[in-house]
């Protein structure tokens, strides 16, 4: 009877912080480096961008560093440069970077990108091809969002534009102005009265449609 209650509490803690177990007969890998919060460089020379998030831009080629940054860059070093990693594919293997797309998991069996969205260092998003662990990571955004970790803390709109227009296909929001919403076909098109409710439910900002606008400041 105390083995049975010992296995069900242990299921139970598993069941409600979602953390992921990966499969354990994956291969490791050693990694060299890390970009950002989201990437990194294997010692076999292998670019890999972590599935499922985003996390805030690091400085390069003459584009300073977004709020959050060096922070999220930081905290991933950490906890993987010099370590191995295991590596899980999805459907789609690279982006149109040459970037190998994979979940990556460290050597505590944590999925690193739903670690980096619990710790407030990056924000979830969608990819149609790759939705292994959606549901997941939204998951521990809502947890990240209501504990006001990271950059959540210091999360802030615009007073000069407060409505935003997504997409239910894509799951990318918009800017009221931004030109991209004509593409969007009107069955698809969902409405925001603040860009905290879009992330709420799963949809990030659309690249280059926000600019300005202003969501994460310091």
């Amino acid at each position: 009877m105390g083995k049975r209650f010992f296995i069900f509490l242990l299921i139970s803690c598993i069941m409600t912080v979602g953390w992921v177990s990966p499969n354990s007969a994956q291969p490791w890998y050693f990694v060299k480096w890390v970009a950002d919060g989201d990437t990194i460089f294997l010692q076999d020379g292998r670019r890999i961008r972590f599935i499922g998030i985003n996390a805030p831009e690091v400085a390069h080629k003459g584009y300073p560093v977004e709020p959050f940054g060096d922070a999220a860059k930081s905290t991933l070093t950490k906890i993987v440069k010099h370590r191995r990693v295991r590596l899980e594919w999805d459907e789609v293997r690279r982006d149109r970077y040459g970037r190998h797309l994979a979940h990556v998991f460290d050597q505590k069996n944590r999925l690193l990108s739903q670690l980096m969205v619990v710790k407030g260092l990056a924000h979830v998003l969608y990819h149609k091809d790759n939705q292994r662990y959606f549901d997941v990571l939204l998951k521990s955004q809502k947890r990240a969002m209501q504990e006001k970790n990271g950059f959540w803390q210091v999360f802030q709109i615009s007073m000069r534009n407060t409505h935003f227009v997504g997409s239910k296909r894509s799951l990318r929001f918009h800017d009221t102005n931004c030109p991209k919403i004509k593409k969007i076909y009107p069955k698809n098109k969902i409405y925001f009265t603040s860009a905290w409710s879009a992330f709420k439910q799963g949809y990030a900002p659309a690249k280059g449609c926000l600019k300005g606008i202003g969501i994460f400041i310091h």
